[in-house]
């Protein structure tokens, strides 16, 4: 599959997994992908995607796996992905991402997994980080 996402998928509102890993996808993650509030996986890794990561994938409230990497994705990571509070993997390794590591990553705490590699963050590693996932 290559061009953009389409828009097809958005129609599929109780669709559980989105995956469209490694194909030739390019283009800005779709902000219509809001629609799908019953997906718990949305795997885009390995394409060409580019432009910022949307604020309304935070309306997808049962998100528990997020995988953006291997893209061409900008930006900072928007303090948004907070609002993703049932995020067990956050993969966004691959990247373009630019700024620092937010706090807000500490409030997950159903977070297992977290890859921020191979982007160009910087700054210090935010305190607490490391007791994501403890209970």
């Amino acid at each position: 599959m290559s061009g953009s996402i389409p828009d097809v998928f958005t129609l599929l509102t109780h669709l559980q997994i989105l995956d469209l890993s490694s194909n030739q996808l390019s283009g800005t993650i779709p902000t219509s992908l809001n629609n799908l509030t019953s997906l718990g996986k949305l795997d885009l890794s390995v394409n060409q995607l580019s432009g910022s990561i949307p604020d309304v994938l935070t309306l997808l409230t049962h998100l528990q796996i997020l995988d953006l990497s291997s893209n061409q994705l900008s930006g900072s990571l928007p303090a948004s992905l907070s609002h993703l509070t049932a995020l067990e993997t956050l993969d966004l390794s691959g990247n373009e991402l630019q700024g620092t590591i937010p706090p807000f990553f500490t409030f997950l705490n159903q977070l297992q997994t977290l890859d921020l590699s191979t982007n160009q963050l910087s700054g210090i590693i935010p305190a607490g980080l490391g007791n994501v996932g403890c209970t």
